[in-house]
């Protein structure tokens, strides 16, 4: 899936921001990105051959979950009872921990931590249980796959930590396109679980959504992903100062790996990326499996809180 590229200058938001920028505003901010472009691409490096080499042959047809992760890039799984319930018990001193702390919407835990926690132990139960390891290196071709880390993640409309709270563009009269949050994850780009620790039955309560199949090659190189990236990271918000920041930089600069927000609603991509999208309520599937090169967005909230659990599986080099 070749992400879409935005036409900024005849874009309703942006169209205004290059007005009267000088040449030194302009040298400043291409001198501004270019250290965080130079950085993206010493990150992805190492990842060239892999890249370029993974294992990306269709699997066999079928309805095994291998087959079904193959084809549409995300897998819907249920928790057993038991199971849940100990993962809910050992996530919750996180999940309150976040509650807490009104400025942070989410905690990490590193290798080291999860191997020697209890929530390492029911991580590891869930696992086995659904027989993820060899499921997730069958299909990126790397015999060995590591979890090096799990984020506890909260969306909380009582302190405004949501998506679903916050306009895209905080000023000007620039309503939210309906691909709003939209966006790809920057490599290694691997497979991520995202476990539902509250529960998400409507949309207003900020499911996690999936564009089916939007994970296949033909795909973006490694140096599309860190123009991307080292562009999101520049001009992360959509203030009128970072649109403005974003103008000074040449056009082929200008495009980033969260997308969604700047597709405008009669934008013939905009359509076919909605229509393919999958949204995953938690009576039908409490944990979800996908690849994070697909199309993906959620924890637009607008309503009570939303605590995940988000696992990260990389393969290694």
């Amino acid at each position: 899936m070749l992400l879409p590229c935005i036409d900024f200058v005849n874009h309703p938001a942006y169209a205004a921001a290059s007005d009267g920028i000088s040449d030194e505003e302009r040298a400043r901010n291409v001198g501004e990105y270019g250290s965080l472009i130079a950085a993206a691409r010493k990150k992805f490096a190492p990842y060239q051959e892999v890249w370029q080499s993974r294992t990306r042959n269709p699997i066999d047809e079928g309805a095994s979950p291998l087959s079904t992760l193959a084809r549409d890039g995300i897998l819907g799984l249920m928790l057993p009872g038991p199971l849940k319930g100990q993962l809910h018990d050992v996530a919750a001193p996180q999940i309150q921990a976040l509650r807490e702390q009104e400025d942070k919407a989410q905690t990490r835990m590193e290798f080291n931590e999860i191997a020697s926690s209890d929530v390492g132990a029911v991580l590891k139960r869930v696992i086995g249980h659904f027989g993820l390891m060899p499921m997730i290196s069958a299909y990126l071709g790397m015999p060995k796959v590591a979890v090096p880390v799990v984020h506890f993640k909260l969306a909380d409309t009582q302190f405004a930590r949501t998506r679903g709270m916050v306009d895209v563009f905080p000023d000007g009269d620039f309503p939210d396109p309906s691909t709003r949050y939209f966006h790809v994850d920057a490599p290694p780009c691997d497979l991520k679980l995202i476990i539902y620790l509250s529960e998400v039955h409507e949309l207003s309560d900020g499911p996690f959504s999936y564009v089916i199949g939007t994970h296949a090659s033909p795909y973006l190189t490694l140096e599309e992903f860190a123009v991307r990236a080292a562009t999101q990271e520049f001009a992360r918000s959509r203030s009128a100062g970072n649109r403005r920041k974003l103008m000074c930089l040449p056009e082929i600069y200008r495009q980033r790996i969260d997308f969604g927000s700047d597709l405008l609603e009669d934008n013939p991509v905009a359509r076919q990326l909605l229509a393919k999208e999958r949204v995953f309520y938690s009576q039908d599937a409490d944990m979800v499996l996908f690849d994070s090169k697909g199309i993906h967005r959620g924890a637009m909230v607008n309503r009570g809180s939303r605590a995940v659990m988000q696992v990260t599986f990389q393969g290694l080099l």
